[in-house]
């Protein structure tokens, strides 16, 4: 019949509960109008102990117009009016922060995406001296502390 298979990927997670997000994930969110998708990443003691780390998350909308926020425990439902970083985000947008900041606390840093309508997303989380994957023709703004490192590998061919 000429009509090809298609493949995807589906996640289930209870409504509220935050998805562990580990240091270079990327994931993949939605939300209904005045909805809240919720994320979390750990940065521990350890991490930051030696010197101070920046802190990136990259949202990529893909319908409507997220707002992101974010916080330190013991805040773990961020929002628009009690958050430690956020904003609206108008198209592709990022938050950055560093550990020296006097709102920073190691442990969980908890992530709220929301929107006034229905939105679809994609969200990355990278702090300290993270390997970026680059994608082929796909553009990576990068930034990077002084004395820090930010390595990238770049995949040619079909093994991507």
């Amino acid at each position: 019949s000429g009509v090809a298979p298609c493949t995807f990927t589906i996640t289930a997670r209870v409504e509220g509960d935050a998805k562990a997000m580990l240091n270079g994930d990327e994931a993949s969110g939605a939300v209904e109008a005045h909805g809240a998708d919720r994320f979390r990443f750990f940065i521990g003691e350890h991490d930051v102990r030696r010197e101070p780390v920046e802190v990136s998350i990259d949202v990529t909308p893909l319908t409507g117009r997220p707002e992101a926020y974010v916080a330190c425990s013991p805040n773990s439902y961020p929002s628009k009016g009690r958050h430690d970083w956020g904003r609206h985000l108008e198209g592709q947008g990022s938050i950055h922060f560093t550990s020296a900041s006097a709102r920073f606390r190691p442990g969980w840093v908890y992530l709220t995406l929301t929107s006034a309508g229905r939105a679809a997303f994609k969200v990355r989380v990278r702090w300290g001296n993270t390997t970026v994957a680059l994608q082929d023709g796909t553009e990576e703004i990068g930034r990077v502390m002084a004395g820090d490192t930010r390595p990238y590998v770049l995949v040619a061919g079909d093994s991507a």
